[in-house]
């Protein structure tokens, strides 16, 4: 709740500072925008890093590895963006969009006992393994409330409430609800596809209206609402008081296993057979949900998943997320 109060503020009074910085609008109309380039940026990383190997030990051999993290820093984009404040980096201090707070690999390795003879068939077969398991990276609800915060550009909303109400949730069980804005019921609810009732607007669900800062802008922009949580539009000429990645995404899990055979050909010429699964559970693993805050009257996407890591990062053959496979492989060794 400090945490809060003191971005409250901090977005109040900065804000307030930018819409007075403005008034030169008047004098160089003919400037539409000055940027000030500058490495101001502050990133920090710490963490826990904890690693338990195993050689040969009646046949098995791993390595576990756990790490226990945190990393924030004020902006995560390759070359940077601009800020909610160039004049006060600090509002922009949050979690990395590289943030995992648990991160644990196990990768066993198993050598079957060999039995002499049979041509070497059964000799030099083994089994392999690699498991992760990694909590969700940060994500947030977008900017495109517009320019609430008067600086030119769109700037984050107000949050009430847990963020661990928004979750991310597939099965569409469990979701975030938008009530629109207006004064009146009209047009299709995107997520039921039926009409949105009166009890439906912004104006009307108690839990957007009395967190609002300002009812003009809920009347405008809407309100999204998820447990006793609700994102709602900052009024105009303050900031959000929404921190960087202030929800978790999707956590992460996947098994990879290989069968290997090492088979001797002649005293210098060998082969090594392999049979590999990706994903052998062939479970669903769902990418970093869609950010965007206005609704449509088809589509409503805040909190919504629907492709995997691999693909959402446009690479689904050698990226990970995707469906089982299985790969037949053989190595000659001379």
């Amino acid at each position: 709740m400090y945490g809060n109060w003191l971005m409250y503020r901090l977005s109040t009074a900065f804000g307030a500072a930018v819409l007075d910085a403005k008034r030169y609008i008047n004098q160089f109309p003919y400037i539409n925008t000055i940027l000030r380039l500058a490495n101001g940026m502050t990133s920090n990383y710490n963490g826990l890093q904890v690693t338990l190997t195993a050689r040969n030990f009646h046949g098995i051999s791993t390595n576990l590895g756990y790490t226990y993290s945190k990393a924030l820093d004020v902006n995560s984009s390759n070359g940077g963006t601009i800020g909610t404040d160039t004049y006060n980096l600090a509002l922009d201090y949050g979690r990395s969009a590289a943030d995992l707070r648990h991160r644990l690999t196990f990768s066993p390795t198993f050598s079957f006992p060999s039995v002499q003879g049979y041509k070497g068939l059964l000799e030099g077969w083994k089994l392999n393994g690699i498991f992760k398991y990694q909590t969700g990276r940060p994500w947030q609800a977008g900017t495109q409330w517009g320019d609430s915060g008067g600086v030119g550009r769109a700037s984050r909303p107000d949050f009430f409430g847990d963020p661990g109400d928004f979750a991310v949730d597939y099965t569409g069980q469990n979701f975030a609800v938008f009530h629109p804005g207006g004064t009146s019921a009209s047009g299709i609810n995107p997520q039921t596809q039926t009409p949105y009732t009166a009890g439906d607007l912004a104006i009307n669900t108690p839990l957007c209206s009395s967190h609002a800062r300002l009812l003009a802008t809920l009347t405008a922009n809407g309100c999204w609402t998820q447990g006793g949580s609700a994102i709602t539009p900052a009024p105009v000429g303050v900031f959000g008081s929404m921190t960087r990645g202030l929800f978790d995404g999707p956590s992460f899990w996947n098994l990879d296993t290989s069968l290997s055979k090492r088979q001797k050909i002649t005293e210098g010429f060998s082969a090594e057979f392999r049979a590999e699964f990706f994903n052998v559970f062939n479970h669903p693993v769902f990418a970093q949900p869609a950010t965007g805050v206005t609704c449509s009257t088809t589509t409503c996407n805040l909190g919504l998943t629907s492709n995997t890591p691999d693909v959402a990062a446009t690479n689904p053959v050698l990226g990970s997320g995707g469906a089982r496979r299985v790969q037949l492989g053989v190595k000659l060794i001379f």
